[in-house]
């Protein structure tokens, strides 16, 4: 593949020379009889774009080296537009004198083309949201995902269809929260605030080639500078129990300095109800699991940043949060012979578990412009702390009903999680008159040390588990360099982009209890490569490839046992190894609402949680294996239903169909299936001021087969209002989820020829109201600064 890649590049850079031909612009500028010297001269693409540009001398004269094509030519002054032209160059081209009539200045052009709802760019989807009523109206970036192709939101869960994991960026800038935080922190952007939303499926070399994930990429308007707003907002859920949470952002922009804050405070609980059964030879498992999850987050961010040139800026981010995360737990399992079904042994647990998690992340960057032609260097910096204090304790009361019998195990778990992460990156951005070429490198260093102690419990003293308590101590570090490459040819209707990316990883592992240090060395390249045809503004096709890493999270990696009860536990691999997989993707776009898109993936030594369960033992022991290579292809459809104006409709389908070989013995293999699921997600506007509008959204999920487990069918429905007062300043939601309380798990697996079942429901069906409010200046935008180690803080997350 990596030979294939090379001859590819090479093959590009030997093309005839009349597809890269270059063309030169010139001409004079002068104002009735006198030249005018040192303006700017532009020349923009159909997107506004600035593709070159240059300064007169001062006899007034400029000249501009190009591809053919059709241009835009925009003259000068102290950011005042004196003249401005369509023009189509096919070839070297004198203007001759322009002339400028004082009298006649332009002060002001607006340009009233309207950009296509969805269009595709070399290596990303862009979903302009500000041209879907119902997107962009009263809503939060929560509600504008919805809307955008191939991104799936259920739960508050966002998901990006046939990809393990995302990450999300504001402006180009990586987002460091996951989970509830993260699902906060958009609930905060407002939809009218949303420019568009960039879907980049096959993440170019610039970003970490880390996991079988996508980026979402939300960009914010424009705006004017010296403004200021703020915001509060407020959200009430009623499930089987209450939550509810509070938050409020500032925002201010002044002359060369902008500053943001932001402060979130969440509080409350939800059921959670867990089956299983296990049919053994000779008996079955039968157990219903009742917890009760408790948590309280708080969490903020501040920023500032500092213009200190035209070409100079700096800027400094923090993230913080503390979460208090707590379980209770009520486990009834009976085991009951296979043939008569008479129950003759009961197991019942009581668990309690607490969490105190708390996480900081600081950034600095400094970005420098070079030249005015787009020649970039920037520079980030970025530390990340993450500890996490575990408290678990159970209590298992094992009744043998034959014997009339019973056995008391009561355990404690202790565990203590520093995690620190420190990189830099350097990114460099050099359009040239031949292609725009970017590089850069990144180093990162990351520690994580966990101390985990066991207990037995009785009632006099705590008697500590030496064999099975660990000392477990982790280091990884990365280095990374990268080069990207794009040209536009054929009258700018062909579009290639090839990058290379090459990470170097060293790892080291070390527990105590196993007495055993394991060392990693690895470095790997990373191709990409991207082709866009786009004949006329109705059609657009595009095709893909890239090669992705997927490193275990360092939880994985960790030899820690955390029971449920006396016989179940799940436990870290110290010895996991990263898979490799391989995407690639065609697109097709129709006009300005269809999108298609066909994919395959080669996933090589995965890993996964797995379970085992044997015949004569009720023990079951989950932890993560590298036990399964998979191939993957499937085709997602996207549609747009605009036709009328009080109905806007965002409706997909996806069809898959999987196939897992697997080579450890006691897995299924191969296991193979199809699966699919649709969605339509309709907003009615119902009145003429758009202040009042009607949410349904419905989902399906057809059976299907993933890895060694298949999945019953889902459904889902939600349906809401949404209410826009005070000059649209004053937002209210009332949402109900999961209308029909349907929104349920189920799946089954096969081990050793052991078939197992399982349900489980997250309390989806609720109901929710929630209000925000935002006064100042409405049009301020918040800037977001992108750290360096999202690999890390993603790969943190599952702790």
């Amino acid at each position: 593949m990596l030979r294939t890649y090379f001859i590819s590049f090479f093959l590009l850079l030997s093309l005839p020379n009349k597809l890269f031909s270059q063309i030169e612009i010139k001409g004079q500028v002068r104002q009735i009889e006198k030249n005018l010297n040192f303006l700017e001269i532009q020349l923009t693409n159909k997107d506004s774009t600035v593709v070159q540009s240059a300064l007169t001398d001062a006899e007034g004269k400029f000249s501009i080296i190009t591809e053919s094509g059709k241009y835009q030519l925009l003259i000068k002054q102290i950011g005042t537009i004196l003249y401005q032209k369509s023009f189509e160059f096919q070839d070297n081209q004198d203007l001759g004198i322009i002339e400028i009539d004082n009298s006649k200045q332009l002060k002001e052009v607006v340009v009233n083309s309207k950009k296509k709802l969805i269009e595709r760019k070399v290596d990303r989807l862009v979903f302009n949201v500000e041209n879907s009523i119902s997107a962009s109206t009263g809503g939060d970036a929560i509600n504008a995902l919805k809307a955008a192709p191939g991104i799936n939101i259920q739960n508050d869960k966002i998901s990006m269809i046939g990809k393990s994991s995302l990450s999300i960026m504001i402006d180009d800038r990586f987002v460091q929260l996951s989970g509830e935080d993260l699902t906060n922190y958009l609930r905060t952007i407002k939809s009218e605030e949303i420019k568009s939303i960039e879907v980049i499926t096959n993440p170019p070399s610039k970003y970490d080639a880390e996991g079988n994930s996508g980026i979402i990429n939300i960009k914010l308007k424009k705006v004017k500078s010296d403004s200021w707003n703020a915001s509060f907002r407020s959200t009430y859920i009623q499930s089987t129990y209450s939550s509810g949470s509070i938050g409020g952002s500032f925002a201010y922009q002044k002359n060369n300095i902008a500053l943001n804050s932001n402060l979130n405070y969440s509080n409350g609980s939800n059921r959670i109800l867990e089956t299983q059964r296990i049919d053994y030879v000779t008996e079955n498992w039968n157990s219903t699991d009742k917890l009760r999850s408790y948590n309280k987050i708080f969490g903020g961010k501040f920023s500032i940043d500092y213009k200190i040139n035209e070409n100079f800026s700096i800027g400094f981010q923090y993230t913080g949060g503390i979460s208090n995360p707590t379980v209770k737990q009520n486990n009834l399992a009976t085991l009951s012979d296979s043939e008569t079904e008479i129950t003759n042994q009961n197991i019942q647990t009581k668990l309690f578990e607490k969490k105190d998690n708390n996480y900081n992340t600081l950034n600095f960057y400094a970005k420098y412009k070079i030249n005015p032609d787009g020649h970039l260097l920037s520079l980030d910096i970025d530390y990340f702390d993450y500890n996490k204090k575990n408290d678990l304790a159970f209590i298992t009361d094992d009744y043998d009903l034959i014997n009339d019998s019973n056995v008391i195990v009561s355990k404690r778990n202790l565990g203590d999680q520093d995690l620190k992460n420190f990189s830099a990156k350097v990114d460099v951005i050099n359009p040239s008159t031949w292609a725009k070429i970017d590089y850069g490198a990144k180093i990162s260093f990351v520690q994580n040390n966990s101390d985990l102690d066991y207990y037995d419990l009785n009632l006099e003293q705590n008697i500590p588990k030496n064999l099975i308590s660990n000392l477990f101590q982790y280091k990884e570090n990365n280095q990374s360099v990268y080069f990207s490459g794009a040209k536009k040819i054929g009258n700018n209707k062909w579009e290639i982009q090839i990058g290379l990316r090459y990470e170097m990883t060293q790892t080291n592992g070390y527990s105590s209890t196993l007495n055993k240090e394991t060392d990693q060395k690895y470095s790997k390249l990373f191709p990409t490569s991207y082709i866009t045809f786009t004949p006329n503004d109705n059609h657009s096709f595009s095709v893909n490839y890239g090669k992705r890493i997927n490193r275990p999270r360092y939880s994985m990696l960790n030899p820690f046992r955390e029971y449920n009860n006396a016989y179940s536990y799940i436990e870290g691999n110290p010895f996991l190894q990263p898979s490799i997989t391989h995407n690639v993707s065609f697109g097709y776009i129709l006009k300005n609402n269809f999108s298609s898109s066909l994919y395959y993936s080669l996933e090589k030594n995965g890993f996964s949680l797995i379970t085992f369960i044997e015949n004569g033992n009720i023990n079951q022991i989950t932890t993560n294996l590298n036990y399964f290579d998979s191939q993957n292809i499937g085709i997602n459809e996207s549609y747009v239903f605009n036709e009328f104006k009080f109905w806007e409709s965002f409706n997909s389908l996806f069809l898959y169909y999987s196939k897992t070989k697997s080579d450890h013995v006691s897995v299924e293999s191969p296991t193979e299936g199809l699966g699919s699921s649709i969605s339509s997600n309709n907003s009615f506007i119902l009145n003429k001021s758009k202040t009042i509008l009607m949410n349904l959204d419905i989902m399906y999920s057809f059976p299907s087969t993933s890895l060694n487990t298949r999945n019953q069918s889902v459904f889902n429905t939600d349906f809401g209002f949404k209410y826009l007062l005070l000059k649209k300043q004053l937002v209210m939601n009332f949402l109900v989820s999961d209308v029909f309380k349907s929104n349920m798990q189920k799946w089954s697996q096969k081990i050793n020829d052991i078939n197992s079942y399982n349900t489980n429901y997250e309390d989806a069906r609720r109901f929710s109201i929630s209000v925000s409010y935002k006064f100042g200046n409405n049009k301020l935008k918040i800037k977001e600064n992108k750290a360096g180690n999202g690999e890390e803080r993603a790969r943190a997350a599952g702790n």
